[in-house]
């Protein structure tokens, strides 16, 4: 999956510092701007690709990492998204009950959430934890 860099650095620029429901929630919009097979918000398969695709790149650019509990996640970037995955909802649906998808992401069910990787001017790395 290629994502245009400039839309990629756009949606970033948004989401940058906000915890994963917030990626999650943009990606309805992201997808209004991306030729995408059809609309993300009505995809939840497509939209759930894009959102894991772009959490990969952003882990393999060091500009995010994930924990729980003030522990990061432990494993290869690709153990990390699989257990991710495997604890994510079935559907968007599913989580009406609790007040929609973006409330998951907080609950003990999901398995990590965003810490924002980025160097401050004098070289040295600031995590900033959602």
């Amino acid at each position: 999956m290629k994502i245009h860099s400039t839309l990629f650095d756009e949606m970033i620029d948004d989401v940058h510092m906000h915890a994963l429901d917030c990626l999650w929630l943009y990606l309805d919009a992201f997808g209004n701007k991306v030729p995408f097979p059809e609309r993300l918000d009505k995809n939840f398969s497509l939209k759930k690709e894009v959102f894991f695709h772009i959490l990969k790149t952003l882990m393999i650019d060091d500009r995010l990492r994930l924990a729980k509990n003030g522990h990061f996640l432990t494993g290869t970037i690709d153990e990390q998204i699989n257990t991710f995955k495997a604890a994510f909802p079935s559907s968007e649906e599913s989580q009406k009950e609790i007040g929609g998808m973006w409330n998951w992401f907080f609950m003990d069910e999901c398995p990590a959430g965003a810490v924002w990787v980025y160097k401050l001017e004098d070289g040295t790395e600031h995590l900033e934890w959602t």
